[in-house]
This record gives C-alpha cells, structure tokens and sequence, in this order.
C-alpha cells in the first residue's frame, strides 16, 4: 500500500521567492518523474488543489510554451521539498524534486500522483 507524504504536510511549509531559487541551487541531487495523466492543465486548478494538499505555489513561468510551476512543502519534522511542475498541452506532466531528505521522495511521488492525477486514477490509491 502506498504511503502518501501530504498528510504530513505542515501549514507552514510555503517558502518565499527570495528563499526558494538558493535552497534550489545549494541542493545537488534531484528526482524527476513524468506524471502521465494529471486532472487539468487549468494553472489556478493545479495552484489551488496543491494549496489544498499543502504543496504551496512559490512562482510560475512560461517556458517554450510549457507552463512551470514551482512549489514547496515541508513536513512536520522540518523536512523541506522543493518542486518544479512542468505541465504539458497533452495533460501531463514533469515533477522535479529536490530535498535533503531524499528517502521521503517515492512517498512525494505518490502524493503529486494522487494530487495531480485524474479521478479514475486517484480511484487506485483508495
């Protein structure tokens, strides 16, 4: 049975842009993980069912005409993740993950995966 990390999530887990973009650099490893299906390619859906879940929206940009989201949680325990949301036309999309805590980040990926994905998807956790 999956383990979904969003249920402990903390409330205050946004970051500021200010402190977002050097918490990135100063983190060299990363995981990537291509969401094949998610619900909507709406942005403020995406932002709103992310703030929902606790995954706070830091910034957004549009590259190559993809739009970029780019989020941050943190647990109870002060484990912080740091997300960036390549959305596609197609509905779906790219999670990158970046977290010193890189033992959490299978149950980060299911979370987004439940979070972002379609109904009938969301259905198989369950």
């Amino acid at each position: 049975m999956p383990v979904f990390l969003h249920i402990f999530f903390s409330p205050d887990g946004r970051l500021e842009k200010e402190d977002y973009l050097p918490r990135w650099r100063g983190i060299a490893s990363e995981t990537s993980e291509e969401l094949p299906s998610i619900f909507t390619t709406s942005v403020p859906d995406i932002q709103q069912k992310l703030e929902a879940n606790r995954v706070f929206f830091v910034a957004q940009r549009n590259v190559e005409g993809h739009d970029v989201l780019y989020a941050s949680s943190k647990t109870a325990d002060g484990s912080v993740f740091l997300m960036e949301i390549v959305i596609s036309a197609q509905r779906t999309c790219k999670l990158c993950i970046k977290t010193q805590s890189t033992g959490l980040v299978p149950a980060l990926i299911q979370s987004m995966k439940l979070i972002l994905g379609p109904t009938e998807e969301r259905t198989q956790f369950l």
